[in-house]
């Protein structure tokens, strides 16, 4: 169970599986709805105090981690081929960021992800991914 007060009810602290993503922050994750989740803090904050581009692209490459199917072994890797964010609003320091993600498509080689992202009750970005489905992602090959 999340056990910071911001977080919504269904999520969990997703462990971090690689260096990049521990200096990103927490990142919780509900498998069963398909949803990530972060607090915004100040080193994703810009100077206006507003959530930075980057930081949203990275958080949008996570979406890998909310499908069911995903563990934490750190030999379970699907490289990022593609990945597009389009910018719609802003988020602020201290919001709720959510991406509601959808399963596009799975293939033998690729997995298609995309989601919209969400603050304060608005939708802030939207995104769409496509990772490289390696055999050793556990994910079914079609």
């Amino acid at each position: 169970m999340a056990t910071n007060p911001a977080v919504p009810k269904g999520f969990t602290l997703a462990a971090p599986t690689n260096p990049y993503w521990e200096q990103f922050g927490d990142v919780y994750v509900d498998k069963a709805g398909l949803r990530l989740g972060f607090v915004v803090q100040p080193h994703h904050c810009n100077p206006v105090e507003s959530l930075h581009g980057g930081a949203l692209a990275s958080f949008a490459d996570m979406q890998l981690m909310a499908l069911p199917e995903h563990t934490d072994a750190p030999e379970m890797h699907a490289p990022t081929v593609s990945l597009d964010v389009d910018f719609l609003a802003p988020a602020r320091c201290g919001d709720w960021v959510e991406a509601q993600i959808r399963i596009d498509k799975i293939t033998r080689r690729f997995v298609f992800l995309s989601a919209l992202i969400s603050a304060r009750g608005q939708i802030i970005a939207r995104s769409t991914i496509l990772y490289r489905n390696n055999d050793k992602t556990g994910y079914p090959l079609t």
